[in-house]
């Protein structure tokens, strides 16, 4: 039986009035192995700055290892 690791549900990501990240849903389950692909500025690096909390999603839902942002600690999950 896996476990939720991420999940990104229609998250966007708005910088100086620049969309930067439109829609993103993406579901990562333990034990699962990932690439993310992309031309320069597509919004990878934005996309994975978001688990540690160095950005911030517009709107959007972001949980990782099943904790919803907003709603816990962040703190104990970079920890």
């Amino acid at each position: 039986m896996s476990s939720e690791v991420l999940h990104y549900e229609d998250v966007k990501f708005r910088r100086d009035g620049r969309e930067i990240l439109k829609g993103v849903d993406w579901h990562v389950e333990e034990g699962e192995n990932w690439a993310l692909l992309g031309l320069n500025g597509a919004g990878k690096s934005t996309m994975l700055s978001m688990i540690p909390a160095y950005q911030i999603p517009t709107s959007g839902l972001l949980r990782v290892f099943g904790h919803e942002f907003g709603k816990y600690a962040w703190v104990k999950i970079k920890n």
